[in-house]
């Protein structure tokens, strides 16, 4: 999901597809891992099973958000910085 996010962003950049990239991706990640847990037995294999596995992991959906954000922003602006910066020939 972050390639496909990468994507888009790389067409146009703004402050709104940064943004929803990052929550779409961590969005994406929550569900799939998620569901991946409920599969393997650790929660009853009912719907209210699979229910209760996603609402248990609520409280880390917004730390992947955040981590995702901090993690983006640092390496898209140091891409940016280093786009600015012109190159200088090493020294010989």
């Amino acid at each position: 999901m972050s390639t496909i996010a990468g994507r888009l962003l790389v067409r146009k950049q703004s402050a709104r597809r940064f943004s929803l990239s990052v929550i779409a991706s961590a969005c994406i990640f929550y569900l799939v891992s998620n569901f991946s847990i409920w599969l393997v037995g650790m929660y009853p294999p009912t719907p209210a099973g699979l229910l209760q596995c996603y609402v248990n992991d609520l409280p880390y959906l917004s730390a992947g958000i955040a981590a995702n954000a901090s993690y983006a922003a640092l390496l898209f602006g140091l891409h940016s910085r280093l786009q600015e910066r012109p190159l200088s020939p090493l020294p010989a």
